[in-house]
């Protein structure tokens, strides 16, 4: 659903070729862009600040550019140590570190040692399997399909927000399919996601469900990490609180059925959301003015084995 390519640099050496690449990238576009090496970013802001200088870029297409790679960052992928060698190729080192940790392909000016993984910008289209995503996936309703198809975006994400009005934390189904996403959000990462949310609208009453959530989450909840859970209700004449959401301040995906296991059998609709929708929804929530009312919320702490 989302895959992280490694792009050189060097490919973003003109308008003409940032606006193809980088129009390629995004959330909801299923594709992310590798910071590698970690300079990456800089790097390309270089590259475009010498072609300004040389006249091969004119003031309007180097704001453009800028604007370009500032709605980018937000599908830019930090790998941490990389290993770069600055006295190799940018492509030597690609192909290297692929071998240790597989992006879904280098894309690059050529293919000089002819690396399967490897795609030449001049000669790629859509139809190319390594190049080809899917923004909406079909998988099955258990923690681990759910968890896995969500897992690329809360790695990579620090503020991760959850959506079901059904949710319910007494449920056994509830549970299993939160602390698999709770797990995937935090593996291979340095530290903690800063903030966890998750907003119900379960007719439960305000007691049990409060009550609940201190019986049942914090022993599925890593130790030492935060969640807050919040229970909401529709206002008049507003809107409608149905859609299932994984939501993150990079973007995020809807489900059709809910963050919930199914019968062996069941599949749900998995699909990344565009630009204009992932803001809507976004603001619903997370806004400074949401579209629901707070009817109440608590806080837990985790305490399960690490």
């Amino acid at each position: 659903m989302l895959s992280e390519y490694a792009l050189e640099p060097d490919l973003l050496n003109s308008y003409e070729s940032c606006r193809y690449f980088l129009e390629k990238f995004g959330i909801s576009r299923g594709r992310l862009v590798s910071q590698f090496p970690t300079s990456w970013l800089r790097t390309v802001h270089e590259l475009i600040l010498r072609e300004r200088g040389a006249g091969r870029c004119s003031e309007l297409q180097h704001a453009r550019i800028e604007t370009m790679l500032a709605n980018i960052r937000s599908a830019l992928v930090r790998r941490g140590a990389d290993g770069y060698r600055a006295e190799d190729t940018w492509l030597l080192n690609a192909e290297n570190e692929h071998v240790a940790r597989p992006f879904r392909a280098v894309v690059a000016h050529e293919n000089p040692r002819n690396r399967d993984f490897v795609l030449v910008a001049s000669d790629m289209d859509e139809t190319h399997p390594l190049w080809a995503v899917a923004c909406g996936i079909v998988v099955p309703r258990t923690p681990a399909a759910l968890a896995a198809a969500a897992k690329p975006l809360l790695q990579i994400s620090e503020t991760l927000v959850f959506i079901d009005r059904h949710f319910g934390p007494e449920n056994a189904r509830h549970r299993q399919v939160f602390e698999a996403l709770l797990r995937a959000g935090t593996a291979d990462r340095a530290r903690d996601p800063r903030t966890i949310t998750y907003f119900t609208g379960t007719p439960a009453t305000n007691d049990f469900f409060l009550d609940t959530c201190r019986d049942e989450l914090p022993r599925i909840t890593p130790a030492g990490m935060t969640v807050r859970l919040a229970k909401l209700a529709e206002r008049a004449a507003g809107e409608k609180f149905h859609n299932r959401y994984v939501l993150t301040e990079r973007g995020g995906i809807s489900l059709g059925t809910g963050l919930d296991s199914g019968q062996p059998g069941q599949s749900d609709d998995l699909n990344l959301l565009d630009r204009d929708q992932y803001v809507r929804r976004w603001n619903d929530y997370m806004g400074v003015t949401p579209s629901f009312n707070l009817v109440c919320d608590i806080t837990v702490v985790g305490t399960a084995r690490r």
